[in-house]
């Protein structure tokens, strides 16, 4: 007889008729790859896909941490007034960034879309632009940059018949201007995190469920 390594070819041997395959003369039918993970049934890759499997080494806590405390400085902010106190945004800005260093800590990178970089400088430019408006500068400058601000410093301390201030920042109201910054540091934190979050396709059926949630809440909140 032939080997059986020449059994398996559809070839014949000298001095016997043609042989068949193994699996046709055994009965078993040809196996069929299955479809992978990165392909759809029709064999190709799928046009768009999400990232469901990970390569993530960070202990298992770590993200699940971040996305509960992400849900918790959502709804919470929500709950409490859209953060109109001080002290309650002071509290929801932690949150957020903690779950911002529990969500990036030894994360793998990741390269977000365009828009959601676009989104992210947009942001960091707004935050940055209220940030220079406490800034205090001579006042000679500030008369050239904003005039009608130069004249209500200059005139601030006329009720104790002082001399207004050499140095003004452009805002009138620092301390609020201070709590927009915190404002725009918390919506960044949350931004970051959630992109983090939705990575994964558990992540954005996650945070879908907290802003319903959320609005829920607030719905119940209002009618009651």
């Amino acid at each position: 007889g032939c080997p059986n390594t020449v059994r398996r070819l559809s070839r014949a041997c000298p001095g016997q008729g043609p042989l068949e395959l193994r699996g046709a003369t055994s009965g078993v039918p040809p196996r069929t790859p299955a479809p992978s993970a990165a392909t759809d049934i029709t064999g190709y890759p799928p046009a768009f896909s999400m990232t469901t499997g990970s390569t993530d080494l960070r202990p298992p806590w770590m993200p699940q941490a971040s996305r509960w405390l992400l849900a918790l400085g959502i709804a919470g902010s929500a709950l409490a007034v859209g953060t109109v106190h001080t002290i309650t945004l002071c509290l929801v800005t932690v949150v957020l960034a903690a779950a911002a260093v529990l969500g990036w800590w030894g994360a793998e990178p990741m390269r977000a879309r365009a828009p959601a970089t676009l989104l992210l400088f947009t942001g960091i430019g707004l935050t940055l632009y209220t940030a220079l408006q406490c800034v205090p500068m001579p006042i000679g400058w500030l008369a050239v940059i904003a005039p009608h601000n130069a004249d209500v410093w200059s005139r601030a301390l006329s009720p104790l018949r002082e001399p207004g201030p050499s140095w003004a920042p452009i805002t009138l109201d620092p301390i609020a201007t201070r709590v927009e910054v915190l404002k725009g540091v918390a919506y960044l934190l949350a931004f970051v995190t959630a992109l983090r979050v939705a990575r994964r396709k558990e992540g954005v059926t996650f945070l879908g469920a907290v802003i319903v949630a959320t609005a829920v809440a607030l719905a119940l909140a209002a009618v009651l």
